[in-house]
């Protein structure tokens, strides 16, 4: 197995009396950073175009230092939206669409999903995190989880349509900005789009996302990929291009919510946890177990797996507790904010970090990031490493991308 030579950065910083990690003062830019430095000046000269270059999010084939991907560019003296805000505003919308619609279908479709459509997980004590890998995931430390229902895959294009039919939910790529919201901005950035993966074709240096990273306007989770681009024929394809106040809204309309991080990586391992079975995608006698990079990332896919892209949830093997694609096809939002760490104490039922304390470790600009989990079909074991039930990253709340879904939990009992 490939692993990476050594794992610089992730955190360095001590443990606050509540045992979450301070922000540490050693922590280098982030992309955004990196970002600003090298685009503000060729933004100004006005030769950002349509497919601008990416103000780029987190994400599979992450560089050498985990530190290095935690962000999507803001332009100086842009705000980020408000967190509380914006969950509020999705809320009001659905809630107004279904008594402006007065269908059936907004209260009925949610409870039409058959029992199969979801796993109970009896909960237990494990040993969360990991301390092999990168440094963002851990320490380890004792988790008790209580009982809940999970997905069984993903949320799919088919069921997210139902909901946006149901409803008419409008998502954060499909919204855009007046140009009051955000003074300053090019007008690219305006318009309705969202993050999009551009294959290099060639071999380029990997420290460096903005290389394969796009800003597509008109991206969202109609057309993944772009304008041009179509979900026909993909309904049973994990739903993409969505944020996490999306995910959110669908999982409210569902009566369900978000998972944490404990759960679902409770859910992710499947009941096995002490073996590094899913440390490899692939295995010598009973094939591929998840949708992932094959070959040298980003430039050449060799789709050793089946598929370049997405695939229909349920490709793969599940996992021993009956789940699908925990694992690779797309990353999954949860619902923890983000911090570069766990914090040093057994817990009960956890529900990660405040708010305030997420957004010390984010430019002031892009505000706290949520959590996400499981990898996706860019990861490669060469470089990014991060199909394992223990591996995190951050994402923004308010952007989406082509490699990001999520899956649904509800309360047992």
């Amino acid at each position: 197995m490939l692993r990476p030579a050594s794992v610089p950065g992730g955190f360095a910083g001590s443990p606050t009396s509540a045992g979450w990690p301070e922000k540490s003062p050693e922590e280098p830019d982030t992309l955004f950073s990196f970002f600003m430095r090298s685009r503000v000046p060729l933004i100004a000269a006005g030769i950002l175009s349509r497919a601008a270059p990416a103000l780029a999010q987190p994400l599979d084939g992450s560089p050498a230092d985990p530190r290095h991907t935690y962000s999507t560019a803001m332009p100086d003296g842009i705000a980020a939206p408000d967190v509380a805000q914006t969950r509020l505003g999705s809320l009001r919308f659905l809630v107004t669409a279904c008594l402006r619609t007065a269908t059936l279908a907004c209260l009925l479709l949610p409870a039409a999903a058959a029992a199969s459509d979801m796993v109970l997980i009896e909960g237990g004590t494990y040993r969360m995190g990991s301390e092999t890998y990168y440094r963002e995931e851990g320490p380890m430390r004792e988790v008790t989880v209580g009982p809940f229902l999970i997905g069984r895959t993903e949320v799919t294009n088919a069921r997210f349509r139902e909901f946006v039919e149901a409803t008419g939910y409008v998502t954060t790529a499909e919204r855009g900005f007046e140009a009051a919201e955000r003074p300053g901005w090019p007008p690219e950035l305006l318009e309705p789009g969202s993050m999009v993966f551009a294959q290099p074709k060639e071999h380029v240096h990997v420290n460096n996302p903005n290389q394969w990273w796009r800003w597509v306007p008109g991206a969202s989770w109609r057309a993944p990929e772009g304008p041009g681009s179509t979900i026909r024929g993909r309904d049973d394809h994990p739903v993409v291009q969505v944020s996490p106040e999306d995910a959110e809204a669908f999982a409210a309309w569902a009566g369900g919510r978000l998972p944490t991080e404990a759960e679902w990586e409770m859910a992710a391992r499947g009941g096995v946890f002490d073996d590094p079975f899913w440390d490899e995608p692939f295995d010598p006698v009973t094939g591929w177990r998840a949708n992932t990079w094959q070959g040298q990332f980003p430039a050449t896919d060799l789709a050793d797996d089946g598929h370049h892209g997405t695939a229909p949830v349920a490709s793969f093997p599940p996992n021993d507790y009956g789940l699908y694609d925990m694992l690779g096809n797309v990353w999954e939002y949860v619902a923890d904010w983000w911090v570069p760490a766990h914090p040093d104490r057994a817990e009960t039922d956890p529900d990660g970090p405040p708010e305030t304390l997420a957004a010390r470790f984010s430019h002031p600009e892009i505000g706290a990031r949520r959590v996400i989990k499981g990898g996706s079909w860019l990861c490669a074991p060469s470089y990014c490493l991060r199909y394992r039930p223990a591996a995190r990253q951050p994402a923004e709340r308010g952007l989406g991308s082509n490699h990001i879904g999520f899956r649904i939990v509800k309360d047992a009992g």
